[in-house]
């Protein structure tokens, strides 16, 4: 009769793994991995004006999938929270207002999905109203080493959310809306 080739494992060979199996377990649900290699374009998110939102990458390229990976949370009475004010090096980049934004990397030529989820805050000093939460989604086909910027803004009584391409023309950094390469979720 054959033994079968199969290592044995026993209690004291899986002891040291213990403390750090809640970090191997976990590790790829809880935050954004950035593409290792390969072709890529960068995103930055900007919340305005800037109550607390959060920003998740969708399990699937699809406006129907489940949130999954936190990529930032942002905003400007926020202080250290994951991914605020990351940053890439992309141009027309504010420093003021980095606690509005974070900057990460994301692979060309595959489509990607974000949700963008804001917080009820304030309005505007002197007013008598407030900014209502609200939630958008969109999927983005990104150019290779293109840079693109997803604005959620939310106004009095909803939101909007816009998705710009930032290139150079005649010397000058500009942003141009994405519409032939993004896809607003409804």
């Amino acid at each position: 009769m054959r033994r079968a080739l199969l290592p044995r494992y026993s209690d004291s060979n899986m002891r040291p793994l213990l403390p750090i199996l809640p970090v191997l377990l976990l590790g790829g649900c809880a935050h954004y991995f950035e593409p290792l290699g390969g072709p890529t374009a960068n995103l930055r998110f900007v919340s305005l004006p800037g109550n607390k939102t959060e920003i998740h990458a969708l399990s699937e390229a699809r406006c129907d999938s489940a949130p999954s990976a936190t990529i930032a949370v942002v905003g400007e009475a926020l202080r250290n929270e994951t991914g605020q004010g990351r940053s890439v090096g992309m141009p027309l980049s504010d420093p003021a207002s980095r606690t509005n934004a974070s900057e990460i990397a994301i692979r060309s030529g595959q489509a990607f999905a974000a949700q963008m989820k804001a917080a009820q805050g304030p309005g505007p000093s002197g007013v008598k109203w407030a900014y209502g939460k609200c939630s958008k989604r969109f999927v983005l086909n990104p150019k290779e080493g293109m840079n693109y910027e997803a604005q959620l803004e939310q106004y009095n009584g909803g939101c909007t959310l816009n998705v710009f391409r930032i290139s150079r023309e005649a010397g000058t950094y500009v942003r141009r809306l994405a519409d032939t390469e993004v896809t607003r979720c409804r």
